[in-house]
């Protein structure tokens, strides 16, 4: 029986409007600003990586890295508070989440986004009561794909990778899910597409279409 749900947050839960581009775009001057060769940027990793392997490549090097870290960090934040003020949640969330809890689910939420982002996300849509556990990126040594975030979900909730469903709208949480072992839902309100999505074992328009199916594919 499943009975544990692991959701991502913007794109799945709610809508943030975050500018990916222009973050990316800002990171980017940020890092090579503090000294990380603009050459070695790589498009075809995430702000996260990119972050990280900039970080790697300081120290490596013997150069300061400490205030990079401080610097794009609290940029991080600030734009991502910004866009919590502005959240809206998905048709059909809070739905999804006062049935799992009526049916005594195990409810958690795994995201990239910073902790106080996602702490205020939830109150703002009034999502707190039924969320059992939060674990954003400031929680985990590796963020989505990587398991890390699942695993650690799992553990926190007394869960099994057997028991447990994580959902999303991203490649993230669909590859960090499959690796941990967890049945797996993507959804297409966010950055997913079906290509994208291809390695999730169901794919859903939103999480609205999600409690349909709620008792005939996860619960009974």
């Amino acid at each position: 029986m499943r009975d544990t749900f692991l959701f991502d947050l913007d794109g799945t839960l709610v809508t943030m409007e975050l500018d990916f581009a222009q973050i990316r775009k800002e990171v980017d001057h940020i890092l090579v600003d503090k000294g990380y060769p603009q050459e070695l940027l790589d498009y075809k990793k995430s702000v996260l990586e990119t972050i990280d392997s900039a970080v790697t490549y300081l120290q490596e090097n013997g150069l300061t890295w400490k205030e990079l870290k401080k610097e794009v960090d609290t940029y991080l934040e600030k734009t991502e508070l910004e866009a919590a003020s502005r959240a809206v949640l998905l048709e059909g969330a809070k739905d999804i989440l006062v049935t799992l809890k009526e049916k005594k689910k195990k409810v958690g939420i795994i995201t990239r986004n910073n902790r106080r982002v996602a702490l205020n996300v939830l109150k703002k849509s009034g999502l707190s009561p039924y969320v059992d556990i939060v674990l954003a990126r400031d929680d985990v040594d590796n963020v989505k794909p990587h398991p890390d975030h699942v695993v650690k979900a799992v553990e926190k909730l007394d869960s099994t990778p057997e028991c447990t469903v994580v959902l999303g709208d991203h490649h993230f949480e669909i590859e960090a899910g499959n690796k941990a072992g967890c049945y797996t839902v993507g959804f297409l309100t966010g950055s997913g597409t079906k290509e994208t999505l291809k390695n999730a074992d169901i794919i859903l328009n939103s999480i609205k279409d999600l409690k349909g199916i709620l008792d005939s594919l996860f619960i009974s």
